[in-house]
């Protein structure tokens, strides 16, 4: 039998897949899991919208196919980091068209333009195949300080004045007007320019950084829903392009199914990639998420089989209520949303509080899980609510939340709560409740042939509530939140089921203070 390691020397990752890929790019190579063939799908363009809740791996994938090409001189990926950008300024570009959502998404189109032009700058065959022409667009961009410089400089700039390119030179051999140009004339004819490219290289342009830039205005999820179309018309348009040239757009599941657009459902169909990694039926012990942690762990140790029969019991002293035992994955499981982010920073919580000396034991893991549960887990939950309702209220919310002496509720005390003592109104509180039911902060109970069963988003992406029924907090966020009553993932059962009389768990929770 071969000697392994302590659990406490094995690493799972970073929460950010960026810092990951700079620290240890080992993990998002030799430790990358892709169950759904979505890396394959990106590469032959059959998709170009990658969707999935936060935290679900989308950076990742995109990361790990830098990783894979980054010594292919023919392969090119290029990150363009929305984070810092306000799309209200991309709304109210000055393009020479009237205001609108067509004039919108032509100010995305030159954004997405320059930054493939700014890639292709990088290659030898491109510089060769365009020659004068790349040459003078640098140049132009260059003395309008637009090149090379961040999408926030860029809307800023072109926000605020109306530009107008000189483009004398640039496409000689088309039949296109000289002189001082529109953005959206400039957009017509840097689209056409790739159109006409023929060069063996590859160049991908992965969208990212929507979640921090974002903030929930009707301006801003129009401006949103006019990238996606912008991304739509020039993955269609440069389609033509002897070149294989292609543009990724990463974007939440919940924001993309609320843009103001028609053809958003086909979109998501036709072209999308949906990560996710809750289990296919009812036991949450096949989920692909564990074999993600064995070949994580493997990249520091090879010998492992299977990290979680090599290091952990097979099952968990839950402590409520006392004697129970719960089987480990389960265990595990019930602390996450079945998301890469949560299960893999749970293991590195539990690697933290595990002895160098001393075998895997339940008290570690019940450490670990708590460490997870306050240290990460509630302020996951808090970010996810970023860009539906105020930091302010937010903190409202969350604190109501957290003042109940029971794990279970009901929604019509928390709306009495809100809009009692914080003048919140009926249609915010359930919106927001919705919202946080989507999210995976609660789930909610029910009745089927005499049986209880808890239901939570993450379980089944189609699974909607109707806020009737007892509400349950999800096991991380109660246990972050320290509410009294919350076993160590004693709620469930291999099939979600929970033999329980509801009328018992109409604990009233205590009221909180009153003010923000």
């Amino acid at each position: 039998m071969v000697d392994l390691p302590p659990y406490s020397s094995l690493t799972f990752g970073l929460v950010a897949a960026e810092t990951e890929a700079m620290r240890t790019p080992d993990l998002l190579l030799e430790g990358f899991l892709d169950p759904g063939n979505w890396i394959r799908r990106i590469e032959t363009g059959d998709a170009f919208l990658v969707l999935g809740v936060k935290g679900s791996g989308k950076s990742a994938i995109i990361e790990h196919l830098r990783l894979k090409h980054a010594d292919d001189p023919s392969v090119f990926v290029t990150k363009c980091e929305l984070d810092d950008l306000s799309l209200l300024d991309f709304a109210n570009l000055k393009t020479g068209e009237d205001p609108g959502p067509a004039r919108t998404a032509t100010a995305w189109k030159f954004l997405l333009l320059i930054r493939l032009f700014e890639s292709l700058d990088h290659d030898q065959a491109a510089q060769r195949a365009l020659g004068p022409d790349l040459d003078s667009l640098r140049r132009t961009l260059q003395q309008l300080g637009l090149y090379r410089v961040g999408p926030r400089r860029i809307g800023w700039l072109l926000s605020r004045s109306t530009i107008k390119f000189d483009l004398r030179g640039l496409g000689a051999s088309m039949d296109f007007e000289r002189g001082s140009l529109h953005l959206v004339q400039v957009v017509d004819l840097l689209t056409r320019l790739l159109q006409g490219l023929n060069i063996p290289t590859t160049h991908y342009l992965a969208i990212d950084g929507l979640d921090d830039s974002f903030a929930g205005s009707d301006a801003e999820w129009h401006a949103l829903g006019a990238l996606v179309d912008a991304v739509t018309a020039l993955t269609r348009d440069l389609q033509l392009s002897p070149t294989q040239l292609r543009i990724v757009l990463l974007c939440r599941t919940d924001m993309f199914d609320r843009l103001p657009s028609a053809n958003s459902n086909k979109r998501r169909s036709d072209s999308s990639i949906l990560v996710q990694w809750h289990p296919s039926g009812e036991s949450r012990t096949t989920t692909p998420l564990f074999d993600m942690a064995t070949r994580k762990a493997r990249v520091s140790c090879p010998e492992i089989q299977d990290v979680f029969s090599d290091y952990f019991p097979r099952d968990i002293d839950v402590k409520r209520p006392p004697g129970r035992r719960r089987e480990t994955k389960k265990y595990l499981t019930d602390y996450t949303r079945f998301t890469p982010r949560d299960i893999l920073t749970l293991m590195n919580a539990i690697a933290r509080q595990a002895s160098p000396s001393r075998p895997l034991a339940d008290q570690h893991v019940r450490d670990g899980a708590t460490t997870y549960s306050t240290d990460y887990f509630v302020g996951e939950i808090l970010n996810n609510f970023a860009g539906y309702i105020s930091p302010a209220r937010t903190d409202q919310f969350i604190s109501v939340l957290g003042s109940m002496h029971s794990q279970e509720f009901t929604y019509p005390y928390v709306e009495s709560v809100l809009t009692k003592n914080f003048d919140w109104s009926s249609q915010e509180v359930r919106e927001t409740m919705l919202h946080a039911y989507q999210v995976g902060a609660v789930g909610e109970r029910f009745r089927r042939d005499g049986v209880a069963y808890t239901n939570f988003s993450y379980r089944n992406s189609n699974a909607q509530t109707l806020l009737g029924g007892m509400l349950v907090l999800q096991t991380a966020l109660a246990r972050g939140l320290n509410r009294p009553g919350v076993g160590h993932g004693a709620l469930r059962d291999d099939t979600g089921s929970i033999p329980l009389d509801l009328r018992r768990s109409r604990a009233r929770p205590r009221r909180p203070r009153s003010g923000p």
